[in-house]
C-alpha cells in the first residue's frame, strides 16, 4: 500500500464493462438533458464544448471573448446568455486572467470534457463500424475490383 492507496487490484473485464456501460449511461442522460433543456443551447454551444476542449488539452485558456467568436450567434449578449447556460449546467466555469483582471477565462469542467471524450468515442466507434462494413464483402459476391 502506498500513501494509503491499495496497490495491485485488478479487476475483470466484466467489472470494466459495467463501469464503462454505466458511465455511458450517465454521459448519453447529460447529452439527452443538454438536448431536451434547450435545442438552440445545444445547437450555439456544441463547437464552444469542443474548442474549450481542444484549448484546455492543449494547456491553454479561453477568454469571454473568444468563447463568444466560437458560438455562431450575432450579438454578444446571445453568446454570453449561452455560456452563462453553460455555466448554469455546470459545464464551464469563470476565472480571472492571472494578468489582465479585465480578462474573464472560460474553464472547461470534467462534466464538459467527459461529455466531449465520450462524443469523440462514439465517433471513432461508428467509424470503425462502418470500415469493418465496407471491408467485409458478402461471400457470394466475391471481392471487389475497382477498375481505373
Amino acid at each position: 500500500m502506498k500513501n494509503n492507496v491499495p496497490t495491485g487490484i485488478a479487476y475483470s473485464d466484466a467489472q470494466k464493462q459495467v463501469a464503462f456501460q454505466k458511465k455511458q449511461k450517465e454521459i448519453d442522460r447529460l447529452w439527452r438533458e443538454l438536448r431536451e433543456a434547450s435545442e438552440d443551447a445545444y445547437h450555439y454551444l456544441h463547437k464552444l464544448m469542443f474548442e474549450l476542449y481542444e484549448v484546455d488539452k492543449a494547456g491553454r485558456s479561453m477568454t469571454m471573448g473568444q468563447a463568444c467568436a466560437a458560438i455562431p450567434a450575432r450579438h454578444a449578449s446571445t453568446c454570453k446568455k449561452y455560456i452563462e447556460y453553460a455555466k448554469s449546467e455546470k459545464l464551464v466555469t469563470y476565472r480571472r486572467h492571472p494578468v489582465d483582471k479585465r480578462k474573464v477565462l472560460i474553464v472547461p469542467t470534467t462534466k464538459l470534457i467527459e461529455l466531449v471524450e465520450n462524443e469523440i468515442l462514439n465517433e471513432c466507434r461508428e467509424i470503425d463500424e462502418i470500415s469493418r462494413d465496407f471491408n467485409r464483402t458478402p461471400p457470394e459476391m466475391g471481392p471487389i475490383v475497382v477498375s481505373a
